[in-house]
């Protein structure tokens, strides 16, 4: 959403809700763990069971918010236009990712949210 303001100034806002990313389990056989079972070993690399079946696991909801302040200038036939950015405005920090890998790392954040920035940029039409 964009909200004109007197000076010609305009700001902006978006705010982002998106789902968490999925949770999965997945365990790495091995031709030591299989071997006795299978009685040989596998020909190819060993398969990746998922002990937990796929979209059923989900971690939290992600949620950003950013904010764009902008002014335009006008000079003759020159329109200039700075912006000022801030992304990730309450410095949210949600994980984005996760490892899969079933044992002690599983479950740990690989990702999370980019800390709060900002960005600084011109537009100049001629």
């Amino acid at each position: 959403m964009a909200f004109p303001l007197p000076g010609a100034v305009n700001v902006s806002a978006t705010f982002q809700s998106l789902a968490g990313p999925e949770l999965r389990a997945q365990y790495p056989l091995s031709n030591a763990l299989v071997a006795a079972s299978l009685g040989r070993n596998f020909t190819t690399v060993p398969p990746t069971v998922d002990i937990v079946p796929s979209a059923t696991l989900y971690g939290d909801r992600i949620y950003q918010t950013d904010i764009r302040v902008t002014r335009t200038f006008r000079t003759g036939g020159v329109v200039v236009r700075p912006t000022f950015s801030i992304y990730n405005l309450f410095n949210a920090n949600p994980i984005q990712t996760y490892s899969n890998t079933y044992g002690p790392a599983w479950q740990a954040p690989t990702v999370i949210l980019q800390a709060r920035f900002a960005d600084v940029g011109v537009q100049i039409d001629f």
